[in-house]
């Protein structure tokens, strides 16, 4: 589970990474890295906390046998903490990753766009200035 949602972290880092907004690329800093990777461990380490006191040993198998609430919590909470969340937001973050490269490109070919446009009326002036001075 720690390596699942420490991939749910370095997705929300390239996320992070490739937007345009300065105040949400400065979470894909080192030093909150650094951070975020203890943070992970010790909540991965304390919320199945519940699994080892209804967990119960017998001959043949463990498992939750007597207490049928704490069975259906525990199949819900690895469902959704363990699957279903991790991979809808790394799905999600994926996505937002290329709408933001999707407009990186685009104003790219803006930026582009708009200094050839320079170059050719700097050019037409330059050629403007010669056929004066002739």
């Amino acid at each position: 589970m720690m390596y699942r949602w420490s991939l749910v972290v370095a997705s929300f880092d390239r996320y992070a990474t490739s937007s345009a907004s300065v105040r949400l690329r400065n979470f894909a800093r080192v030093h909150i890295a650094r951070r975020v990777i203890p943070g992970i461990i010790c909540i991965r380490l304390v919320l199945p906390i519940h699994a080892p006191i209804f967990y119960h040993l017998r001959i043949g198998g463990c498992g939750i046998f007597n207490n049928k609430v704490a069975a259906l919590y525990h199949s819900i909470f690895t469902t959704i903490f363990g699957c279903i969340l991790p991979v809808l937001i790394m799905t999600i973050c994926a996505i937002l990753v290329y709408h933001n490269l999707i407009l990186k490109q685009q104003r790219l070919q803006k930026n582009s766009s708009q200094q050839a446009e320079k170059r050719n009326e700097v050019h037409v002036g330059n050629i403007n200035v010669i056929n004066k001075c002739l």
